[in-house]
């Protein structure tokens, strides 16, 4: 038989506990301090405190959540296609070009 969800105010959010296992008091971190971080690889995050919570997780986890994303411009780079000529017209040739909102001169 599973245990019931717990919620847990972590900060100002909400948080869903599998079991009570995840949520430690300061005290018993302490003194299981090993046990806190294999059940952190193992079972995943491990709460501790009440009111000032703490979260301790494995490197794996962290490294995936904190990657720095791509900016824009390096996406864009990546993904343009090459080996394409793109026949762009003349900026100097007025004939082919109309100026936008020239009948407001």
């Amino acid at each position: 038989m599973t245990k019931p969800l717990k919620l847990v105010y972590i900060g100002l959010h909400l948080m869903k506990l599998k079991n009570q296992d995840e949520l430690w008091t300061v005290q018993e971190a302490k003194s299981k301090l090993s046990e806190v971080i294999r059940r952190a690889h193992t079972k995943g995050p491990q709460y501790i405190g009440k009111l000032n919570t703490c979260v301790v997780v494995s490197k794996k986890q962290w490294e995936s959540q904190t990657r720095p994303k791509k900016s824009f411009t390096v996406w864009l780079v990546e993904k343009t296609p090459h080996g394409v000529d793109l026949e762009l017209p003349d900026r100097n040739d007025n004939e082919l070009r109309t100026r936008p909102f020239s009948d407001m001169d």
